[in-house]
């Protein structure tokens, strides 16, 4: 196990009504085999979707900046190509930012200063950045947003917050996304709600697991994290 062997496992002799301390070990120590085979796995499958997410943008800003420089290009045309430009460079800087948070999170090594936040505004300030997203695939918007204050890290509550908008936005091709703040019990509730596809019991039972990715086809963009 310790040189990265994962298959390996204990053969315990005795039946389980007669276990003894050697056989719980080997027992737990197999369990944790299994469970490290299960991550390596699902690791594997992460480095490849995320070198897939970073070639995607890579070329897109490759080949729109090669078609920059052709100086017959029409204002129109110029700024055209800029907008995919800016998609794809935010696109990329998006990923990298996540991989480089859960590199934090691995390390232990983020350090938390919580203040007062307004959190109906900044709901309401992610909602209008993805309001031309939203537009642009028909969706209605429902926004049922009271004046909310809570003490906490802001750049994580916006990362979150970021996370239920863009899924929501992604797996939704008709209908309408719903985003409401309240005030309950002296705590914030925070729904983020559409009308899409949906995601089973099974796979919601792992949305938390690192790397893990309930649509491994690459028809939607995402990386498990």
């Amino acid at each position: 196990i310790a040189s990265g062997d994962f298959s390996v496992r204990l053969e315990i002799n005795h039946t389980y009504d007669k276990y003894n301390e050697f056989d719980e070990i080997m027992e737990n120590l197999n369990i944790m085999a299994s469970e490290l085979s299960k991550t390596e796995i699902l690791k594997k499958d992460f480095i490849s979707n995320i070198s897939h997410e970073i070639k995607t943008p890579l070329s897109i800003i490759q080949s729109y900046a090669m078609l920059l420089q052709d100086k017959d290009l029409s204002d129109t045309e110029r700024e055209k190509h800029a907008k995919t430009l800016l998609k794809a460079s935010r696109r990329l800087s998006s990923l990298v930012a996540n991989i480089l948070q859960l590199t934090k999170l691995e390390n232990q090594a983020l350090k938390l200063s919580p203040k007062k936040i307004n959190l109906s505004d900044l709901v309401a300030e992610l909602v209008i950045e993805n309001e031309e997203v939203i537009e642009g695939k028909g969706l209605e918007l429902e926004c049922d947003i009271d004046e909310v204050e809570i003490i906490s890290e802001r750049s994580y509550i916006e990362i979150i917050i970021s996370n239920l908008l863009s899924n929501a936005i992604k797996f939704t091709d008709s209908g309408k996304i719903s985003v409401s703040v309240k005030k309950e019990n002296n705590q914030a509730i925070i729904k983020i709600s559409d009308t899409g596809i949906g995601i089973s019991r099974a796979d919601g039972e792992k949305i938390f697991d690192k790397f893990y990715q309930a649509d491994t086809s690459r028809a939607t963009i995402g990386n498990g994290l």
